[in-house]
């Protein structure tokens, strides 16, 4: 397999692409993001490969379910201590971004495809696709995980626990203000990590975003888990909550997230956007030459 890149220097001077580089520039979402917005008169309209994308979000949303749920049972052996349970989904995700991130981007959450639509990256159909997939696949992970798992095991393994497994709630001494603040800042935070890593001057760090951005949730749940579960993902939180008929403040796991979605993404664009991209003068483009990558 050829592609044809070289670097010239304007000196007249030039100098090949690494491999790294290479896959770097045509795999990056941020580079693509830039060339490659929907215009207004496709804003409406499905983007191509929005079905191939759909499958993609399913299955990875459905395996976010599956496993980061799966860490967090604790009847067979020992209670997971809050660590262990932040690194399920936090390495779930970096799991699945390296499995479908090349296919669909890997959203698995709303507020993310929120995020994307916003910046022009999805239109509003593909993304309306996209959230419904993400409902599906996490109803049929946490199903199959509910399925495979005996009554008397799903748990948490926690004795004085009320709640069914991977539900999330508000720690009863919270209010539903601070809960919805709680929401809505970690989803904002996570929104601006999705926002940097859509962002052309980033494009040369893609090789370790699924990495990053899954040490990221991490991060975030492992802090705000002991307040509200940090949802950060109303499909995350909405499939629980239909298993085990347990609707109680579910409405701060759809509220705080799609206020956090915007919040973020509005103050990515207003303090960082670069309305026109930095060029540097002291390299250019220039004839391509077929540079062997993969044989």
């Amino acid at each position: 397999m050829q592609f044809q890149r070289q670097r010239m220097r304007c000196d007249g001077g030039s100098f090949e692409l690494s491999k790294s580089e290479l896959y770097s520039s045509m795999s990056s979402e941020g580079v693509k993001s830039y060339f490659q917005r929907v215009n207004v008169s496709g804003i409406w309209k499905l983007q191509e490969n929005t079905m191939t994308m759909l499958a993609a979000e399913i299955i990875g949303t459905a395996m976010l379910l599956y496993i980061g749920c799966m860490g967090s049972v604790g009847s067979m052996g020992f209670a997971p201590p809050a660590l262990q349970t932040a690194l399920a989904f936090g390495l779930s995700v970096n799991f699945i971004i390296m499995t479908i991130g090349h296919i669909s981007g890997a959203h698995l959450n709303p507020a993310i495809t929120i995020g994307a639509v916003i910046l022009g990256l999805k239109s509003i159909p593909t993304g309306m696709v996209y959230i419904l997939g993400q409902l599906i696949g996490a109803i049929v992970g946490y199903g199959i995980l509910k399925w495979i798992t005996p009554v008397e095991l799903f748990n948490d393994g926690k004795s004085n626990s009320t709640e069914s497994l991977c539900v999330t709630v508000v720690y009863p001494g919270l209010s539903n203000v601070q809960g919805l603040l709680i929401e809505i800042f970690c989803t904002c935070f996570l929104i601006c990590a999705a926002c940097a890593t859509w962002d052309p001057r980033c494009s040369h760090l893609t090789d370790s975003v699924a990495l990053k951005f899954g040490f990221s949730v991490t991060l975030l749940s492992f802090t705000a888990g002991p307040y509200t579960g940090c949802g950060m993902n109303p499909v995350r939180s909405f499939a629980p909550a239909l298993w085990n008929g347990n609707w109680k403040d579910h409405w701060i796991y759809w509220v705080g997230p799609i206020l956090g979605a915007l919040l973020g993404t509005f103050a990515y664009q207003l303090l960082f956007t670069e309305t026109q991209p930095n060029r540097k003068k002291s390299i250019c483009l220039t004839d391509i030459k077929p540079v062997t990558v993969l044989s």
